[in-house]
C-alpha cells in the first residue's frame, strides 16, 4: 500500500500507448467516482476496457491511483498559489477576492478528480487537500503587504484562516455544502483577517 510519503513506485511512462492507457483508467476512475461508488481494480479496468496487467504497470493498487489523480490536481493548485504569490508582489498588488477567486477556479477546475480522491479514499483525500490548502494559504499570507509573519498573532491567526478555508472548501467539494462559487468566494474573503495590530 502507498503511502502519502511514497505515492507509488512507477513513474508515468512518456510512450504514446502507455500514455493512453493511463488516461483511460484514470477516466474510467474519474466516471466510477462520480457515482458515489468506491472505485476497484475490477470495476476500474472492465470499464476502461484494458486487462489487469496494464493497471499494475501503472499503479500499484487502487490507494496508489487515488493518490496519482490527487496529487495531479493538488500540483495545479500548487501552481495556482505560486502565480498568485507571484502576481500579488507586483506594484499593481492582487485583491483577496481576485486572489481567492482564482484559487476557487482552479479547485472548480479540479474538483472531479478531487472529489474522486474524496469518494475513494475520503480521510486521506480531506487530509491531504487540507494540508495543500492551508499550506497554500499560509504562503500567500505570507506576502500580503502589512502582514507581519514573524509575529504569533499573525501566526494564530493564519492557521486559523487557512484551516478553515481547508475545511470549508474541502465540504464544497465534497458536496456537502450548496453554495455557489461568487457567493462562496464573498464568504471566504469576509472571513479573511485584516492586517493585525502589532504585538
Amino acid at each position: 500500500m502507498s503511502t502519502p510519503e511514497d505515492p507509488g513506485s512507477r513513474a508515468p511512462s512518456t510512450d504514446a500507448r502507455a500514455v493512453r492507457t493511463r488516461a483511460r483508467l484514470i477516466e474510467a476512475y474519474l466516471e466510477i467516482t462520480a457515482t458515489g461508488h468506491v472505485p476497484k481494480v475490477s470495476t476500474v479496468i472492465r470499464a476502461a476496457r484494458v486487462n489487469r496487467s496494464s493497471f499494475y504497470a501503472h499503479f500499484d493498487d487502487m490507494d496508489d491511483m487515488t493518490l496519482r489523480v490527487l496529487d495531479d490536481a493538488l500540483d495545479d493548485l500548487s501552481r495556482t498559489q505560486a502565480e498568485l504569490s507571484a502576481r500579488a508582489q507586483r506594484p499593481t498588488g492582487l485583491t483577496a477576492l481576485a486572489a481567492g477567486g482564482a484559487y476557487l477556479d482552479a479547485l472548480g477546475a479540479n474538483r472531479s478528480s478531487l472529489r474522486s480522491a474524496i469518494t475513494a479514499n475520503r480521510a486521506q483525500a480531506q487530509a491531504r487537500i487540507g494540508d495543500t490548502i492551508e499550506r497554500n494559504m499560509l504562503e500567500f499570507l505570507a506576502i500580503t503587504p502589512g502582514w507581519d509573519s514573524g509575529s504569533a498573532r499573525s501566526q494564530l491567526t493564519a492557521s486559523w484562516v487557512a484551516h478553515g478555508w481547508a475545511g470549508v472548501v474541502c465540504a464544497w467539494i465534497a458536496g456537502e455544502i450548496e453554495i455557489d462559487r461568487d457567493s462562496l468566494l464573498q464568504e471566504l474573503v469576509a472571513l479573511n483577517p485584516r492586517v493585525p495590530a502589532q504585538d
